[in-house]
């Protein structure tokens, strides 16, 4: 590959991993800081999905940040080369373990879709289930990771960085000085998770969206408590649930574009031998950059008509002239447009107190009878 692309081209490839990681390593700690410092999102499922996503994130951001320094030097074509074997094995397990976002991705879209189907009350069984979620995020990535060290198939990969390859590239069998099961490795810890995860997710994603359709069109849906909910109730129940399935695909559609783009790329190379200098730029510029776009997705301001219509429901659930409603909320922003992920929480504690009252509204009745 060194070969194809001349000394320029060989150095941009080096050095703009190391902008987009930076760049990754930012958003991703933000999204860390917001979750951390925050005891309300510290106790949702879906926040604490996004602080293990964002912290695999900056473990696969570093290791694309270093790009060809952890490259051994006494055999390294590309420029900036200065490791060992060693270091360049370490570099292609963190990368390799950075697959765990992606799996991370695939969990969270199917916890927002529990969260529309259970109208936002918490799901014990998905619960349950979280310890399960992180392992496996982490673990099946770094199982790749640690096979393919331990065959000796993590080795140069290209002018980017070390992963899972062959030397020399491309051989089979008894042509491999080593990492002759490097392919087999790569579909299976690579490109099967890559499908298998977004597949998950998609599929989670097509089941929210139908939940959503059914609950807005459907005049008997229940609101909290059980009882019948108000127009206003209605409305902010339509509002938050609209807000909830655009998050959803948001992240859901980062994954793809951190991805299946790339990795879509890589297997045509593989599959074709051609290497484009263009195509290997935008797997070094996107590949890094899934902390980027989640802090994007993060932040995101929905609307001033979804936040009027919370605090018509919190009016009408007299809650203080709905001043509660956007407790959670910075002052600067509670009068216009605010985040999304604010809007969610706030209206879903709205949720929760709601039931708290009619679940007590509920206890004085049955003690009076």
């Amino acid at each position: 590959m060194a070969m194809q692309f001349d000394d320029a081209q060989l150095k941009t490839l080096a050095i703009v991993p190391k902008v987009s990681s930076v760049l990754s390593i930012l958003g991703s700690s933000y999204i860390i800081w917001q979750v951390l410092s925050n005891e309300n999102r510290r106790g949702r499922l879906h926040h604490r999905l996004l602080l293990g996503m964002s912290i695999s994130d900056i473990i696969q951001s570093l290791a694309y940040f270093v790009s060809t320094w952890p490259m051994p030097a006494a055999v390294s074509p590309f420029p900036y080369s200065v490791g060992t074997v060693e270091t360049c094995t370490a570099q292609g397990f963190f990368i390799q373990m950075g697959h765990a976002p992606l799996v991370y991705g695939a969990f969270l879209s199917i916890c927002y879709y529990s969260s529309i189907k259970n109208n936002f009350s918490e799901n014990l069984r998905l619960k349950k289930l979280e310890p399960f979620m992180h392992a496996f995020s982490v673990l099946w990535p770094s199982l790749g990771g640690f096979i393919a060290a331990a065959d000796g198939a993590i080795n140069i990969a290209g002018p980017v960085g070390c992963w899972i390859n062959s030397v020399p590239p491309g051989c089979v069998g008894d042509q491999c000085i080593k990492g002759a099961n490097s392919r087999i490795y790569r579909y299976i810890f690579a490109f099967a998770t890559t499908i298998a995860s977004l597949s998950v997710g998609t599929i989670a994603w097509i089941m929210l969206y139908c939940n959503v359709r059914k609950q807005n069109t459907d005049p008997n849906t229940s609101g909290a408590g059980g009882r019948r909910p108000s127009v206003a109730q209605l409305r902010t129940q339509k509002a938050l649930f609209t807000v909830v399935s655009r998050q959803a695909l948001l992240y859901l559609s980062a994954s793809y574009f951190v991805w299946a783009i790339p990795l879509s790329l890589r297997w045509y190379q593989t599959q074709s031998g051609k290497i484009v200098f263009w195509m290997v730029l935008f797997f070094a510029i996107i590949m890094p950059m899934q902390g980027v776009i989640n802090v994007i997705v993060y932040m995101r301001p929905t609307s001033k008509k979804n936040v009027v219509t919370a605090k018509s429901q919190a009016i009408d659930d007299g809650l203080e002239d709905g001043d509660n409603f956007q407790d959670e909320m910075p002052s600067s922003r509670r009068s216009s447009s605010v985040g999304a992920e604010d809007f969610i929480d706030s209206v879903v504690d709205m949720y929760e107190l709601r039931r708290q009252r009619l679940s007590q509204m509920d206890t004085i009745e049955e003690m009076e009878d």
